[in-house]
């Protein structure tokens, strides 16, 4: 599903693809980012009963160690840097749906 966005002048973004759900940006502090992110953490083995996300995980870590094995460490270092970015890009992006599934009416 692709997300739209409209600004509000009040600071308040409304999901046009969502009828109903006002997004309060203020919801989206460290405190309430690690709450979703430890929830997750604690479920995530839940996630390997599920054939498709076992298989992309394999393939994911299989292709990460592929890509790695032949960088130097200034390499090595730029590619971690940007696995640590891409977290927290996705630690946003799932602390978005927590807050839709929240607020869903």
């Amino acid at each position: 599903m692709v997300l739209q966005f409209s600004l509000k002048l009040n600071g308040v973004y409304e999901l046009e693809s969502i009828k109903n759900i006002k997004i309060d940006l203020n919801w989206f502090n460290k405190s309430n980012m690690d709450k979703v992110d430890d929830s997750i953490e604690v479920h995530i083995n839940d996630l390997f009963d599920i054939k498709d996300y076992v298989e992309l995980n394999r393939k994911f870590n299989k292709l990460t160690l592929e890509l790695t094995s032949n960088f130097s460490a200034e390499e090595r270092k730029k590619f971690y840097e940007y696995q640590k970015i891409d977290f927290e890009l996705s630690s946003y992006q799932s602390s978005l749906a927590y807050y839709i599934a929240l607020n869903k009416k």
